[in-house]
């Protein structure tokens, strides 16, 4: 049993150096059994591929033990995977990462989920910082007919709401793996101070705010989905999509907004969309009147920022707690109710704008191109230069309005 799982640890390591050139997390591993017995044919099911980036002798625990400060991968048998990096914890923790059995409630038609259901489970006691990379499969019998890799969204369970709700942050989507591989971090409401059920991934929630807190257990159910039922408003510049105040979808937009803006409103479309496409096309215009100067080609002047070939795409959801959320290169998402008045609308409005703008400078999956790079590689190489990408955006988004 030893050799044969040898054997698939090595095959399985290939696999996954061949989808991650040049990360070197996974130079030494371990392969834990997860559930079920070895038997003659070592099935891969009862296995259920987990890799743990550490060295140390072959061991088949019940969970994967990681020890203080050490980074991890894990990784299921159709792909789906977790990396966290070093210095996540500060005390030895269990984790695990399934495929598990999908919720019958809290679902809305309109975001049918196109990838299995994954439970990640971290067990131990000790202050938490930090953001961890998910990868997650689609589904090819789950995909809507004319899906658009654009509207996809991871969502977790929110037990407090019991709704799922939208997470991740720096996405990016492989397209010769069909993967979606986004940032998370700990929310509070899948932190518990009881053991967690790994069937509903409840909890007693305990405060996690900005600072390094301490936890028990914390499990956390993620999915995809894809974005469906919403309407279009078309601008010369930006196509917003959003879903109609009486929708009764989540995501809708307010259908009672007013502002400072001084718009004529038509009928065309609600008056916070139409107010949205005005602050996107004022910071458009400020942000196209940015230059700069390249000292190695004599001082020639340059738009810091190029012009748009083709509408950007705009999609208005719920958000959650933030009011703005978009991709390196595109799309655009703004949020349907984290925004209270016009002064706020166009500071967020050129904020998320510069992001999409930024794909000039950040080649980054599912925006700029590039269909022989890799998705992983990608998003960990620009995670630990996400606060200047923040910042960056947040000082030209300022110089444009």
């Amino acid at each position: 049993a030893v050799t044969q799982a040898s054997e698939l640890a090595a095959a399985l390591h290939a696999s996954l150096v061949a989808r991650s050139p040049g990360t070197g997390c996974l130079n030494c591993f371990q392969v834990y059994l997860a559930g079920g017995a070895l038997t003659a044919d070592f099935p891969i099911e009862p296995l259920r591929g987990y890799i743990v980036a550490a060295p140390g002798p072959l061991v088949w625990p019940d969970r994967p033990r990681i020890e203080a400060g050490a980074a991890a991968t894990l990784a299921t048998t159709d792909h789906a995977g977790v990396v966290l990096p070093s210095g996540l914890t500060t005390s030895a923790v269990t984790v695990s990462f399934t495929r598990t059995t999908p919720l019958t409630s809290g679902g809305d038609t309109a975001r049918p989920p196109v990838s299995s259901e994954y439970l990640l489970t971290v067990r131990g006691i000790g202050p938490v910082h930090g953001s961890y990379l998910q990868s997650i499969p689609l589904r090819d019998d789950l995909l809507p007919a004319g899906w658009n890799q654009e509207r996809l969204q991871p969502e977790r369970w929110d037990d407090s709401t019991h709704k799922w709700v939208r997470t991740g942050e720096l996405l990016s989507y492989n397209p010769s793996t069909r993967t979606l591989s986004f940032f998370d971090s700990f929310h509070a409401a899948s932190v518990s101070t009881s053991p967690v059920s790994t069937g509903t991934g409840k909890g007693t929630a305990i405060g996690l705010g900005g600072s390094d807190e301490g936890f028990d257990n914390y499990a956390s159910r993620i999915r995809i989905t894809h974005l469906g039922g919403l309407e279009a408003f078309h601008g010369p510049r930006f196509t917003i999509w959003y879903y109609p105040p009486d929708s009764g979808h989540q995501g809708s937009v307010p259908g009672d907004w007013t502002s400072a803006s001084g718009l004529q409103y038509t009928t065309d479309a609600p008056q916070y969309v139409q107010d949205l496409n005005l602050a996107l096309d004022s910071a458009y215009d400020g942000l196209q009147d940015l230059w700069y100067a390249c000292p190695g080609t004599g001082y020639d002047m340059h738009k810091v920022f190029d012009a748009m070939r083709f509408p950007q795409n705009v999609y208005v959801l719920d958000l959650g707690g933030g009011s703005g959320d978009s991709r390196i290169g595109g799309p655009v998402g703004i949020s349907n109710q984290g925004i209270a008045d016009w002064s706020y609308m166009r500071a967020v409005a050129g904020h998320e704008l510069v992001h999409a703008l930024q794909g000039k400078y950040y080649w980054f999956y599912g925006s700029s191109g590039g269909a022989d790079q890799n998705s992983w590689a990608i998003t960990q190489a620009l995670r630990p230069n996400r606060w200047f990408i923040e910042a960056t955006a947040e000082y030209f988004s300022h110089k444009a309005i």
